[in-house]
């Protein structure tokens, strides 16, 4: 059994790893979406 301490803890550890992990993804689809742009530049210009 958790006492209330504990459950508060791995709530908060839980609570920054979704954080890290939705910032990693917001992070890659970004750059993606920048790659992707970038390849239809190149495209157009050349």
């Amino acid at each position: 059994m958790f006492n209330f301490e504990t459950s508060l803890i791995v709530r908060s550890k839980a609570v920054a790893s979704t954080k890290s992990a939705t910032s990693a993804i917001v992070t890659s689809l970004l750059s993606l979406m920048n790659g992707e742009s970038a390849k239809t530049r190149r495209k157009v210009r050349s």
